[in-house]
This record gives C-alpha cells, structure tokens and sequence, in this order.
C-alpha cells in the first residue's frame, strides 16, 4: 500500500478515485499513450530537452490558482458532496462521499466506487497527527443491496479493465504525520509542503500539488447549466514528471502510463472554490484529449460548525491497524529530496497548531 501513498495527489487522486480497485491490481495495468508532451511549435532543442518541452506559464491562471489556495486555508472549515468519475476507454466508473476538512491537515473522506456488482470502500480521516485508513472490496449484495444484472457480471467488467480484482477484508492502516513531518523537515523543504506533497490534507494538498506539478497556461470561461465558472488549463511541468519518474527508479516508465497528461480545474469565480477538478490525458498521437478522472464538490458549505470527533477514527474491537509510518518514509525520502521548493501553505497552518477562526463572510 506505501507504493501508492508515496505517489503526488495529481496521481494518488487517480488510484483512490477509482475505488481503489487500481491499487488492488497493481501499477501498469492502465495503458494509455507516453506522457510526453509536444514540443513547442519551432523548437530547435532537441525533443528529449524537458526545458524545450516546457509549456509557457499564464502568469494570471497561476495567481488565480495560488489565490484559490489561500482563500481555501481561510476558511475554518469545508464541507461538502464528493462526486468522482473514472473514465478508463469507453467505460467508466462513478463513486459518491463526503468530504470535510477543518484546519490543516485535517481532514475525513469516505466514499464508494461501484462496478457491477462490486464495491470499492475507502475511508481516510486526519486530525493532525495520524492519518488513518480503511479500504475494501466486497460484492454490492454483502451491502444488502442488489446488484444489477447477472451474477458475476461486475467481476467480468472489472477483469477484462483492470486485472483479476480480489475482494478483501477491511484493510486498516495509519501513518503519523508527526513522524513524517520530523523525517522530512530535514529534506530542506517546508513540512507543510512536505506532507501536502505527500497527499496529507484533503483538498489542500491536491491544490498544492497541482500548483508545483504543473504549469497552468491558460483561464479561460466556462458556462454551463449549473453556472459560469472560471478554468484554470495546466499541462505537466516536464522537469517535475523526469524528477518524479527518476525517484521510482525501474517503476517510472510505469508511473508515467499513469498520471494524467493535463487538467483543468473550475473555480467557482465568487469564492474561488475548486468545485471542480478534470484530469485528461491525449488520445494516441493527436493533440486531442480525453478525461481520465472527473472530482466534483458539490453542496459546498463553508465555516459550518465541525466537531472534532469528525475527524477521529474509531478501530473496531480486536482490530490493528498496520502502521505504515516507517515504510512511508523510507518510500518519499528520494522524491521529496528531489523536489524543488514550491509554494507551501500558509506556515501558521501546521499539524498541532488550532483552528483559525472563521473570516468574515465574503
């Protein structure tokens, strides 16, 4: 499970988003085209040069992104509707939960993937100090609900996709985020950084590494019938993906079969909330692209009162959790060394410290 924990939010979001069901099977079981991107338009370097290859940055989608950050530390607290879609070829698989976050790095997501007649079950909850973790998968009708159509059509659907995906026992995991902060802190980067790199804090870290994977180029305006929102388009920063594949070592050509090639992400232009974020990769060898995850919020509650309990996470009778904290460390040592500073969180805002209070209505 460290394998998957150790990779950035932009990519982690794909795994998770998918019920889990790829973690279960493993990395390169997804194929798509060479997360390579085209080189500029009368580039003389050659194509293999990252810095030829780099996308020219939107000063404006950048700032716009770093506000939306900022505007989210503000507020005490976030709750809301999570709604997911994985596209993988012509099929695709949806999965609904909650999220809600209160002062970084906490925060508690539970949701459920469904293929078939199988359930992805994942619950992840933070209260600034541990990060606890319960995956599994079992049939629909182990839920006291009916799956649709014949019996072992889901496990047919989800094999010919993915891989043979067993069904599991509840897994129960943690990682102490006050252990990985000290392990880290030495790696010459922010600790909140740090653990926002490493997928701890919700929301916050998915911004934050999209703000360092990424170079935004372009807003642009989108209307639809839920509303008018405003996009931020970031392709990946060809420096940080050879940084990051080079950090897996014989795994990176994998890795890079993974990660999505592009997103955009649709700030609600009021409160600049990332209602929601697409993560696209090109089709074949053309400049089209396709969505290969869809992460929306919606019924989005700002500085509603959050007890603490929401982020607690109670262990069932006999249960222990496997504590993955070592072997989290061990896995994100390399990469965090090789990642170059970027943007952190406001510092005011690390684990152990209070909530702040809630801003003045906007």
């Amino acid at each position: 499970m460290q394998t998957f924990r150790r990779l950035p939010p932009v990519v982690l979001a794909v795994f998770l988003s998918a019920g889990f069901l790829l973690t279960c099977v493993g990395m390169g079981r997804l194929v798509g085209a060479q997360d390579v991107p085209p080189p500029k338009k009368g580039a003389a370097t050659p194509a293999g040069s990252a810095q030829a290859q780099k996308s020219e940055e939107d000063p404006q989608a950048t700032d716009l992104l770093r506000q939306a950050r900022t505007r989210l530390a503000d507020y005490a607290s976030v709750k809301a509707d999570l709604k997911e879609t994985v596209f993988i070829g012509d099929r695709r698989t949806s999965s609904d939960g909650t999220y809600v976050s209160g002062a970084f790095p906490r925060f508690r997501v539970e949701y459920q993937v469904r293929v078939g007649g199988t359930a992805g079950i994942l619950t992840e909850a933070c209260d600034g100090n541990v990060v606890h973790s319960k995956r599994e998968i079992r049939k629909i009708d182990a839920l006291n609900e009916s799956a649709p159509g014949a019996e072992g059509e889901g496990e047919r659907k989800v094999s010919f996709v993915l891989g043979k995906v067993p069904l599991s026992e509840p897994q129960y995991s943690r990682c102490d985020v006050q252990e990985v902060a000290k392990a880290l802190a030495s790696e010459g980067r922010p600790v909140n950084e740090v653990l926002a790199d490493a997928g701890i804090g919700g929301l916050a870290a998915i911004l934050a590494s999209l703000d360092r994977s990424m170079v935004f180029t372009a807003v642009r305006e989108s209307k639809t019938k839920a509303g008018t929102y405003t996009v931020l388009e970031g392709v990946w920063d060809p420096t940080r993906l050879e940084t990051l594949t080079a950090a897996f070592g014989s795994g990176g050509a994998a890795l890079k079969q993974l990660v999505p090639e592009r997103a955009a992400v649709y700030l609600d232009p009021q409160t600049l909330f990332p209602v929601r974020i697409v993560y696209l990769r090109r089709v074949g060898e053309g400049q089209a692209v396709r969505p290969i995850l869809a992460l929306e919020f919606v019924n989005v509650r700002f500085n509603e009162a959050v007890d603490e309990s929401s982020f607690a996470f109670t262990l069932p009778s006999e249960i222990e959790e496997k504590d993955e904290t070592s072997e989290f460390i061990a896995s994100v040592k390399p990469a965090a060394a090789a990642t170059a500073p970027g943007g952190g969180l406001p510092a005011e805002l690390l684990p152990g410290t209070p909530a702040p209070k809630a801003p003045a209505p906007r």
